[in-house]
């Protein structure tokens, strides 16, 4: 999926929401079989409804489906998106 998203925004240049949205239709199909589905669809949204990369999007619908509140990152994007950065030394 995320190749998939990588290809619409980079190469056909499909806006990152529209693309997450699309791609979030594809995901929620009966047919799509994938390990964990929800995680999936819950990056696929942030993507839909935020400016954020796809790796951060990804770490945000997993911290929050494990609900983990902290994280060792230096990318404020995840601090403004609610998760406390740990420093790493």
């Amino acid at each position: 999926m995320f190749e998939a998203f990588f290809v619409l925004t980079s190469f056909y240049e499909v806006p990152q929401a529209e693309a997450a949205h699309t791609l979030n239709l594809v995901v929620s199909l009966k047919g799509i079989s994938m390990q964990d589905k929800g995680l999936m669809r819950s990056c696929l949204t942030i993507l839909q409804n935020k400016k954020i990369d796809l790796v951060d999007a990804y770490i945000l619908a997993l911290s929050r489906q494990k609900e983990i509140k902290t994280v060792y990152s230096y990318d404020n994007d995840l601090k403004k998106n609610g998760l406390e950065l740990l420093k790493i030394e």
